[in-house]
């Protein structure tokens, strides 16, 4: 769709992530600003937005705390003609926990950190280095007087910049991201509970 001409009218009612791009909004960095982006598009012009391909819990937690609420994926079912479809909708609790709260919008560099896969890590040193600036240290100095106060704040902030030479030095030799990162994963988890607690 081309936006600034006729085409921006969204002649629909609902906007769908495909699961190629839903599969990867843990990976990269660019494609998981672009499903905020889109998030935030449906909200504001008041169309539903459809994650196509939601697989697992974890996909699901990100998906809520982003904001978004309709989904399709394995999680739930896998494809069905319409005869197994109904039965099947018949037969099942499709009631669910409360979705967590949705972060604002200003708090979505967090989840991309919270939320990556170890092998996120590397393409997001790559993006790092093509930008003018890292989304998590500017939330950081952004969000401190919001959640400056929260007991995990400090250990967040020192982790995050304990890990920043790990992600010069990748690029002159091999990092394991799963274990050379866990004590700032560890600590970006706990502020990010903590952030959860805040928002209900």
């Amino acid at each position: 769709m081309c936006f600034g001409n006729a085409g921006a009218n969204l002649p629909v009612d609902e906007l769908k992530l495909d699961q190629h791009f839903i599969r990867r909004f843990r990976t990269d960095p660019n494609v998981f600003a672009v499903a905020g982006a889109i998030i935030q598009l449906g909200a504001l012009s008041g169309r539903l937005v459809i994650a196509e391909g939601i697989e697992d819990q974890e996909d699901l937690a990100l998906w809520a705390r982003m904001g978004g609420y309709r989904l399709q994926g394995y999680l739930l079912s896998p494809p069905l003609p319409e005869n197994a479809f109904i039965e099947w909708a018949l037969q099942t609790d499709l009631s669910h926990p409360p979705f967590p709260r949705a972060y604002p919008i200003e708090d979505l560099p967090l989840l991309t950190y919270v939320f990556m896969n170890p092998d996120g890590y590397q393409h997001c040193v790559a993006h790092q280095s093509s930008v003018c600036f890292c989304p998590l240290e500017r939330w950081f100095a952004e969000r401190k007087g919001h959640y400056g106060h929260l007991p995990s704040w400090n250990r967040a902030y020192d982790a995050y910049w304990d890990a920043v030479p790990l992600f010069a030095q990748s690029n002159l030799a091999p990092v394991n991201w799963g274990i050379s990162l866990k004590p700032f994963k560890d600590a970006l988890k706990m502020l990010s509970d903590e952030v959860d607690e805040c928002l209900r």
